[in-house]
């Protein structure tokens, strides 16, 4: 449950120097966090947001099911990212209409 869930850091503050900021920063329950820092794991944010773990020896772990992320240049990453943006904009966008046509019905 998100009552259980803490800010951590995806690179150490302590251990790689890694900054306290908000770019540095990922959601993620007590256990997972302690285990990262103990247990030598890295953590990244990739350019769409999705934060990927990878063990000490490097390799990416991923969900059940998923392929590692192609390698893509800049330019297909901009398009993708793009893309997400617009959908969260239209996904805004319905929201508010839901929200209007409720409070016309009051």
């Amino acid at each position: 449950p998100v009552t259980f869930a803490e800010v951590d850091h995806l690179d150490g503050w302590q251990d790689d120097d890694g900054p306290t900021d908000i770019d540095n920063s990922s959601i993620g329950c007590k256990h997972h966090n302690r285990a990262k820092h103990r247990n030598r794991y890295r953590a990244e944010r990739r350019f769409d947001g999705q934060i990927i773990f990878h063990r000490p020896d490097g390799t990416p772990m991923l969900p059940i099911g998923q392929r590692p992320p192609p390698e893509t240049d800049e330019q297909t990453q901009n398009r993708h990212l793009r893309r997400r943006i617009e959908s969260l904009y239209e996904l805004g966008r319905e929201h508010d209409k839901r929200l209007n046509t409720r409070d016309s019905d009051l």
